[in-house]
């Protein structure tokens, strides 16, 4: 059984909170343990299972003292001063005691290791005993990512760039005119022309962007108003369309009829014997695509102009490059569905939406990702996917660390979803015990399903000489048997399919144990090998500790520094366990997450972990299932 040993030295444990942008003041002489210990909390109970948002406790006296440590009183034998009592102008740290004021703990075992990263959620002023203390409770970036609601995609994407006027062609059935979004400058944009077969409330571009208008060919769209875009013309537009119809039709046109030398900008389909898009106008060089966009599927149209340079781009890449001459003016019409007022030639037939134009060019990666956000991301990977949400919530490439996904990803219901959740269920796609969550240092880490791999542990304990008795459950059960999965395509990611594997030795022997997890991934393929992985992982008992707990104050061994650098998803390896109980002497356990609780003469660090040592392969692709060939391997 395990013993306690002497007492190791304690790390140079430090509480620090950043009341000054970039200035960190430690507060650890104001820790009081005797009220309350510290807890940190991270992770999650099983693979399962969803990390939740990690947590930071940790009480400080809340008076001023002497140079011995002594509390302060005045006359009338009260505190003197509560450090960080909220609004009190009497605090050294006034006006900054507030919430969302960023908090960590760090050790130095040899070297620094960040265990608690955050922002502080509340300041709770406590009395025990008649002493004045204040108790922060504070969470993970987690906490805000988890505030941070979508937009669906077109929608999420053309708001980050702000368009000065923006159609998006959404209103419903019956409607004869387009209300702006932007609410910057512009009127509505209204229907003209003999034509009666124009459609509002009909399909529309992207996943869960809204309706479209349908056109049948005659009737148009048009406005008019002078751009303020400044001198020399720069700016940008965009439209999306949908046509199965190879006649000459004008999807897009801007106009300058002021005057001399007008201004004129369209987008084309070019004619029945190509079905190709291109850019043309009374100033400018004609530019076509190489293909047909007369498909019936949605694509979009952009051009951007910077007062000479004139980019034309379908589907995000760039058709060609022109320039303009002899401009005008501004443009003072826009016509959706045709090119001139009072012509009925090249009429649009088809499906239109999301008009928009900027007072600025786009750059070409914005306009890559405004058409992949009408085709929904389509093939993103997991960590791909993962980028882009954070992008949104205002984070950068320095603020995470995202392995490379195994998992292509289809389009997702994100409009009204939370960042936090949204990342999560990319790791349930990824699957495999792939996890999302933030580490210790504060940044971001999406884990894939590739981690597990390693055989190597990243932390040794000695069951008798580090083994904390006071945690101590093993059993050998069926808490986490799977003898049968069903992973459901959501509809979302291209159709409502499922993807059912069972082992049928493992429900002879134990019954059905059954888990039904949701997917966003492209495959059919991909989703049976999710299924696959969890029965094949899962589907003998196993001898199982759901928590092991070490004391690193009184451990036979030092681990400080092993623990300082443990991530969820890393093997830990129990050795020296006694025969009589088991029959293996080492076990291999992969860590979920964990509780940490620092005292005065202790140090417990709670993991929360799941078996390792699985009979069998980890994954076996049952091929005799699959329509295609086998392509995916857990």
């Amino acid at each position: 059984m395990p013993h306690a040993t002497t007492l190791r030295k304690q790390p140079n444990g430090k509480f620090e909170v950043e009341f000054t942008a970039g200035v960190w003041t430690d507060v650890t002489t104001d820790v009081d343990q005797a009220a309350q210990l510290p807890t940190i909390r991270y992770g999650r109970s099983s693979e399962f299972s969803t990390p939740q948002t990690a947590e930071l406790t940790v009480t400080l006296r809340n008076f001023d003292r002497d140079a011995s440590g002594a509390p302060l009183f005045d006359a009338n034998h009260n505190y003197v001063r509560g450090n960080y009592t909220p609004q009190d102008s009497t605090s050294p740290y006034y006006p900054n005691i507030q919430p969302r004021k960023r908090i960590r703990y760090s050790y130095n075992p040899g070297s620094q290791r960040m265990r608690f990263l955050g922002y502080i959620k509340a300041w709770q002023p406590l009395i025990s005993g008649g002493i004045p203390y204040m108790q922060i409770t504070a969470a993970t970036r987690d906490d805000q990512l988890s505030r941070v609601t979508m937009l669906s995609p077109i929608m999420q994407e053309l708001t980050v760039d702000d368009p000065s006027l923006w159609w998006p062609l959404t209103d419903p059935a019956g409607s004869t005119q387009g209300i702006e979004q932007s609410g910057n400058m512009g009127p509505p944009i209204c229907t003209f022309g003999p034509n009666p077969a124009l459609t509002f409330g009909d399909n529309g571009p992207g996943f869960g962007d809204g309706s479209g208008v349908k056109m049948a060919g005659g009737q148009y769209l048009s406005t008019g108003i002078t751009f303020p875009f400044g001198v020399g013309l720069v700016f940008s537009h965009e439209i999306w369309a949908q046509t199965s119809s190879a006649t000459d039709g004008v999807i897009l046109s801007f106009t300058d009829t002021t005057g001399a030398g007008a201004f004129v900008l369209d987008i084309k389909i070019a004619g029945a014997s190509t079905g190709k898009a291109s850019l043309s106008g009374a100033i400018l060089t004609t530019l076509t695509s190489g293909s047909s966009v007369v498909d019936g599927g949605w694509h979009h149209y952009a051009v951007t102009c910077d007062g000479t340079n004139v980019i034309f781009y379908l589907d995000g890449a760039s058709v060609g490059t022109t320039t303009v001459s002899g401009m005008g003016g501004p443009p003072n019409a826009i016509r959706v569905g045709q090119a001139d007022p009072g012509s009925t030639s090249a009429p649009f037939t088809g499906n239109v939406g999301q008009v928009a134009l900027y007072p600025v060019v786009l750059s070409s990666t914005r306009v890559a990702v405004h058409a992949a956000a009408g085709k929904g991301y389509y093939g993103d990977t997991t960590d791909a996917r993962i980028a882009r949400w954070l992008g949104l919530a205002g984070l950068t490439a320095s603020d995470w660390t995202l392995d490379v996904g195994q998992t292509t990803v289809n389009s997702y219901p994100q409009a009204g979803r939370d960042v936090l959740s949204a990342c999560q269920d990319m790791a349930a796609t990824e699957g495999g015990g792939a996890v999302f969550y933030t580490t210790p240092d504060g940044k971001v880490r999406f884990a894939n399903r590739r981690y597990r791999d390693s055989l190597t542990p990243k932390l040794t304990i000695n069951a008798v000489d580090d083994l904390d008795p006071s945690v101590y459950s093993p059993s050998f059960d069926d808490l986490n048997l799977v003898t049968q999965a069903t992973v459901t395509r959501s509809a979302e990611s291209g159709g409502l399919t499922t993807q059912t594997y069972t082992n049928t030795t493992a429900v002879t022997a134990f019954g059905v144990f059954a888990d039904q997890p949701t997917t966003y991934t492209t495959s059919d393929s991909d989703a049976l090998g999710l299924a696959q992985y969890e029965v094949n992982s899962h589907a003998t008992p196993l001898l199982r500790f759901p928590q092991i707990a070490v004391d690193l104050a009184t451990a036979g061994h030092n681990l400080y520094d092993a623990v300082g650098q443990l991530q969820i998803g890393d093997r830990i390896r129990l050795t020296n366990i006694p025969s009589v109980a088991y029959p293996t002497s080492s076990l291999d356990f992969f860590l979920e997450g964990w509780t940490e609780t620092p005292g005065v003469d202790s140090y417990q660090v709670v993991f929360d972990v799941t078996a390792a040592d699985n009979p069998g392969p980890r994954f076996q692709l049952d091929v005799s299932t699959l329509d295609g060939p086998a392509v995916l391997a857990f």
